[in-house]
């Protein structure tokens, strides 16, 4: 899944998981700024987080049910950023 944030900018990406199936996103940005990023559940619970310095994101987690979530993309630059969203 391909994705783009403004300078900063977020985005959400609808998301589908399993229930205690373990999930591992990554998003990789074109370099260019740092994003950060966070799954909620839909009560909009943070999940997991990935907000280090790099606009490379990886989030590992165990969804507790079955159901929606949010993948939220925060670019934290001056540019907009490109990136890919790859989940297993």
């Amino acid at each position: 899944m391909l994705g783009r944030t403004w300078a900063n900018g977020r985005v959400t990406h609808a998301l589908w998981f399993v229930g205690d199936e373990r999930v591992l996103v990554e998003v990789e940005g074109d370099g260019d700024t740092d994003l950060d990023c966070f799954i909620k559940n839909r009560r909009g619970e943070v999940l997991a987080s990935d907000t280090d310095g790099t606009d490379y994101c990886v989030l590992a987690l165990t969804p507790p049910e079955t159901g929606h979530y949010t993948l939220e993309v925060r670019n934290l630059g001056t540019l907009y950023n490109a990136y890919v969203i790859r989940v297993n």
